[in-house]
């Protein structure tokens, strides 16, 4: 770590803690926009530091403290926040443990009946606390990028060598198609409970952590986070985990978890697109395209199981 940022984060660390770390380990590597750092401290005890844009982390830090707290989930503990010329510092408590994976059966349960219990102790919450729209419109918006990021793809005449110009023209398709069945998805939107989302439910920011009573999730990382119905989570976790849950406490059929986790599949896979805007005009066009031929394979199937 260059020695700048390790006396500025020793720095950050000594002030928010009150005692000074013995050992700062990286976690995230520092990068324009965050990193995460854990911090070995004079205890025993390790504590995680995160850096990140204000905006981010001011939404972050109400998850954490106005929402998660009250809840009946496991959710790390905020410790410490602090905002300073537009940089956000979150102090948080060190859940790590095994990256989540839904291929692995005993996790995969655990996490459809933690996100049920999420799901459901949060909508009472819904607009209670100032957090951002994952609903319908924000949803639109990613649509609109995704297109405007193959629009720019098409304009890089690398796009039209070799394979890659079947792969766009096949995604192109998918997100047209998207596109003409956007009103009946928006029904769909209309229909949903709300409740706090996650949005970002993927091994790098989903732990579980073995303790003497059992396996225990974490979620952390909560800048996908927001207000809007289950359906980008549904599509991380297993329904049927999911659906005992939620039994106790609503009538929604089996056959609804399905439509809403396939939403969630089409949307999950929308989402990182308009982020690869910056790749699809330089020479590596063809890295990006891998990807883009990965979404399209996923929206395309579960458009296929809502609309045949």
């Amino acid at each position: 770590m260059p020695e700048l940022v390790t006396r500025r984060v020793w720095g950050m660390a000594q002030m928010l803690t009150g005692s000074a770390p013995v050992e700062i380990g990286i976690l995230k590597p520092p990068e324009r926009k965050s990193a995460v750092y854990r911090l070995l401290m004079k205890s025993g005890t390790s504590l995680v530091l995160k850096r990140c844009d204000s905006t981010t982390g001011s939404v972050e830090a109400r998850i954490y403290q106005d929402v998660l707290c009250p809840l009946r989930v496991s959710a790390p503990t905020l410790h410490a926040y602090l905002e300073a010329d537009g940089v956000a510092w979150l102090l948080l408590d060190d859940v790590a443990g095994t990256p989540y994976s839904p291929s692995i059966g005993s996790q995969y349960g655990l996490a459809g009946r933690w996100m049920a219990e999420l799901h459901l102790s949060s909508a009472p919450l819904v607009n209670s606390v100032p957090l951002p729209s994952r609903g319908f419109d924000y949803y639109r918006q990613v649509l609109d990028g995704a297109r405007e990021t193959l629009d720019a793809a098409g304009k890089n005449p690398l796009a039209w060598s070799g394979p890659t110009a079947s792969i766009l023209d096949g995604l192109q398709a998918s997100l047209d198609l998207l596109d003409t069945r956007w009103e009946d998805a928006q029904s769909m939107f209309q229909s949903a409970p709300s409740s706090l989302v996650h949005g970002g439910f993927a091994g790098k920011n989903v732990h579980v952590k073995s303790t003497p009573l059992g396996s225990i999730l974490f979620a952390f990382d909560w800048e996908a986070g927001g207000w809007g119905p289950p359906f980008a989570d549904l599509s991380r976790v297993s329904l049927t985990s999911y659906s005992d849950v939620l039994a106790q406490e609503s009538n929604r059929s089996f056959g609804d978890l399905e439509r809403w986790a396939s939403l969630g599949t089409i949307l999950w896979h929308l989402a990182p697109i308009p982020g690869e805007r910056s790749s699809v005009g330089v020479p590596w066009i063809s890295r990006v395209a891998g990807k883009f031929a990965y979404y399209d394979e996923q929206i395309r199937i579960h458009l296929d199981r809502l609309w045949k």
